[in-house]
């Protein structure tokens, strides 16, 4: 099919999307989900295409001048979403296609979820604003647009927001979304995380103290609510704030008023609440675990995040993103990612969301120089996260290394006599040390093959770099 009349054969009641270049196939699994499709082999006239009124338009990569294309469909339907579609992510041609306006990425093969996701109803002011004011929240899915419509209509109030979701979902993201679209935007962003700071510090931490408050104390100092003065202050992890220290912050967002340790003097604050936790908080208060009153005060506007295995449409747009990111960091030239890698980024159910998406890519970058990154590079069938001590002999471990003896006796293998120090007196091992044993002998060798970078290192494994450090610190 190459002109409109043919295209708008397909036409149906949930709209039509102009296919350019796609194969049969293609047409067929995109045609199966009930829209309608007007395919074209090459191009599209761009007077045909402002008749036709597409609710989307994809783009094959390997057609000719595929950013002309991209621009040319933009001009013609401004409104209109234009995607890439390719069975390998290659640098050098879709970064052109997205500077042009493209949206973001689709696989040839695979639309059947994702393509009807990414096409529900637009607010095309709400696209204007995203883009000018919030361009770190990537991605189109249906869900994730929701959760942008609500920062959007909320973020020049100051009501405070609850944001939920499973870790690594984007959370503090999404509050400095919620900061950066507000009247408070010149005033400071401060990220507290509740779980980072040790039960007797984090009132000191958040309300400030006086000099001999406490020992230690040798100076006054302001606490993060007056340091967020003016501004948002964000609170991560704040199911995790011990109860003390919520009865306190209650009374902060009911009177405006911050008393630091060792103080009977109160202080005057102007600051936005934001609040982030990936437990539920509502059956936490049921169960006198934390406040209710702080709960319901929190939860003006709940914010929920959707984990990536639902936005699946998602996944190689932000894959590219942190391509292009971490490629600049290392100073890698990478053409992308080849079929495999592609096939591996979807079929994976990331359970730690986009911020295990980031590490593996990280990963990717870090152990391939050049060319495309592979489903090789990428590890994504060697995670041992969630193995369990038996699994861990059976596994091929990341890197190449050799499982220590002694974890290998642990997980009932057969194995060598175990390393001195390893085992515990009696029947068995001491499965603690073992684990340790083989957590030093990871970290050693991605260390030794990364040439002592811990950056690299740290995406060798897996891990953020903050992690890794505070590990070899652990271990002197």
């Amino acid at each position: 099919m190459t002109n409109l009349a043919q295209g708008r054969r397909n036409r149906s009641t949930s709209g039509v999307v102009a296919l350019i270049g796609l194969p049969l196939d293609a047409h067929e699994e995109l045609s199966a989900t009930g829209l309608g499709i007007a395919p074209f082999e090459v191009a599209v006239d761009a007077g045909d295409l402002a008749d036709l009124r597409p609710r989307a338009v994809v783009i094959a990569a390997d057609v000719p001048d595929l950013a002309g294309q991209v621009s040319a469909a933009q001009r013609a339907a401004p409104d209109v979403p234009v995607y890439v579609s390719c069975d390998r992510i290659e640098l050098g041609v879709l970064e052109p296609a997205l500077a042009a306006g493209a949206r973001g990425i689709l696989p040839t093969r695979g639309n059947r979820d994702a393509l009807p996701a990414l096409l529900a109803r637009r607010d095309h002011a709400l696209e204007r604003w995203r883009s000018v004011v919030a361009p770190g929240l990537i991605g189109d899915d249906e869900s994730l647009r929701t959760a942008i419509q609500t920062v959007y209509d909320v973020c020049d109030t100051d009501v405070t927001v609850l944001i939920t979701g499973e870790s690594g979902t984007g959370k503090e993201v999404f509050a400095r979304a919620l900061h950066d679209g507000s009247l408070r935007r010149e005033g400071p962003f401060v990220a507290v995380n509740c779980a980072a700071i040790p039960d007797q510090l984090v009132e000191a931490e958040l309300f400030g103290h006086t000099r001999g408050a406490f020992s230690g104390a040798v100076e006054s100092r302001k606490g993060r609510l007056q340091a967020a003065d003016g501004g948002t202050l964000f609170l991560d992890e704040i199911g995790d704030m011990p109860l003390p220290v919520q009865a306190k912050l209650l009374r902060v967002l009911q009177e405006g008023r911050v008393t630091p340790v060792g103080s009977d003097q109160a202080i005057a604050v102007d600051v936005r609440i934001v609040a982030a936790t990936h437990r539920d908080l509502a059956e936490m208060a049921e169960h006198e675990q934390f406040r209710s009153d702080l709960f319901y005060r929190l939860s003006v506007v709940d914010l929920c995040l959707p984990a990536l295995r639902e936005r699946k449409g998602d996944i190689l747009t932000i894959a590219l993103h942190f391509l292009r990111a971490f490629s600049e960091r290392h100073g890698r030239q990478l053409a992308g990612f080849d079929e495999s890698a592609i096939r591996a980024l979807l079929a994976h159910g990331w359970p730690g969301n986009v911020r295990e998406l980031a590490n593996v890519v990280h990963r990717g970058v870090a152990v391939r120089r050049s060319g495309f990154i592979t489903a090789r590079d990428l590890q994504l069938d060697r995670r041992l996260a969630s193995a369990t001590p038996r699994a861990m002999a059976a596994v091929t471990p990341p890197l190449g290394v050799t499982v220590p003896p002694g974890v290998a006796a642990a997980a009932g293998a057969t194995a060598a006599p175990a390393a001195a120090g390893t085992t515990s007196s009696g029947d068995g091992l001491n499965l603690r040390i073992a684990l340790e044993a083989l957590e030093r002998s990871l970290i050693e060798q991605a260390l030794e093959r990364a040439n002592g970078n811990r950056s690299e290192a740290a995406a060798l494994l897996g891990l953020n770099r903050t992690t890794l450090v505070e590990k070899l610190r652990k271990r002197g």
